[in-house]
């Protein structure tokens, strides 16, 4: 990122933007720098909102003792979650969850991942791209 305020910096010099004067150009080129540290950030996130996905995710649970770390996952990547449903299987013995999420391939992985690992919790997902 240096290079960059430095290179832009010397563009700007030369271009008559910035004032001969050491000062002004040492406030410049600072001045750039937190730009273009923020200006990174929000394409950042404008790449992130584009590569979201909506889809669906079942959870199948076949041991009621290890609900409260599935919900506990669940909680915390809470902020992509759309809705959610949940119907235990009385007949069967299991759980069944389904999440309508929204959000990147990177979160709706984290989300599986974590789950998949739990013993008795079988994960599958449906994403597309909207």
């Amino acid at each position: 990122m240096h290079h960059r305020c430095n290179m832009l910096t010397a563009y700007l010099r030369m271009s008559g933007f910035i004032y001969s004067v050491q000062k002004d150009a040492d406030y410049a080129q600072n001045i750039i720098c937190i730009l273009l540290y923020y200006i990174t950030k929000l394409k950042a996130l404008e790449l992130m909102k584009l590569d979201k996905r909506l889809g669906v995710i079942g959870i199948v649970v076949e041991n009621r003792q290890v609900v409260p770390q599935v919900n506990q996952i669940i909680s915390e990547h809470a902020e992509m979650i759309i809705g959610r449903m949940g119907l235990p299987h009385r007949e069967r013995e299991v759980s069944v969850i389904s999440l309508i999420v929204d959000g990147t391939t990177d979160q709706v992985g984290s989300l599986t991942g974590k789950l998949g690992n739990i013993p008795y919790v079988t994960v599958k997902s449906a994403l597309t791209k909207v």
